[in-house]
């Protein structure tokens, strides 16, 4: 499918967000954060569900069971949130 390696991913990321309103997002965000997994990538798939798009198109149930799938521990996505937060970022109801 042309994402076999991790940059392969980091350009189609890129070039889905310059088009992003031409795609299905759902699809998108579960497609990415599937495949910055799979590459152990956790820190880019946590970005996609909390930051990738204007609204989160995948649950946190969806999440939690995509990060668990790959063998991570469910907590990482709690600590990810409370770093984020701690930058400056700022979420809305939806997160």
């Amino acid at each position: 499918n042309g994402c076999d390696n991790l940059v392969s991913v980091k350009a189609a990321h890129a070039r889905m967000i310059k088009l992003f309103d031409r795609f299905d997002l759902g699809f998108i965000d579960r497609c990415l954060i599937s495949r910055y997994l799979e590459f152990g990538e956790f820190g880019y798939a946590s970005a996609v569900f909390f930051l990738g798009f204007p609204r989160n198109q995948v649950s946190w149930r969806d999440f939690l069971g995509e990060v668990e799938s790959f063998g991570l521990e469910k907590h990482r996505v709690l600590e990810d949130f409370v770093q984020l937060q701690n930058k400056g970022v700022n979420f809305d109801e939806v997160v």
